[in-house]
């Protein structure tokens, strides 16, 4: 049985990490990584595709991975930033008057 979905909080705090979930529906697949342009049609068969706009040839499974890591280190820095703004707007309540 796995189970590294059910400990991922735990192994996540232990390494100071944090888990990034991507939507069921994210089609990590289709974009083409360097370019950001998504297919619209690419059936799940399809292992090797080519990016009509820079000509690049990706293989599904490794580019959907260069995807998913764009994907979390933008989460990563958008919570990041939604934490600083806080802290600013927490220091401009309690600034005296």
């Amino acid at each position: 049985m796995y189970t590294g979905h059910r400990n991922a909080p735990i192994n996540t705090k232990r390494r100071c990490a944090q888990v990034v979930v991507a939507d069921r529906f994210y089609a990590s697949s289709k974009i083409c990584a360097p370019r950001r342009l998504k297919v619209d049609e690419l059936p799940l068969s399809v292992r090797e595709w080519t990016c009509p706009a820079c000509g690049a040839t990706h293989d599904s499974d490794g580019n959907a991975a260069e995807n998913l890591e764009v994907m979390a280190v933008v989460s990563r820095c958008q919570s990041v930033e939604r934490k600083v703004l806080a802290a600013v707007a927490r220091r401009r309540r309690n600034r005296p008057r």
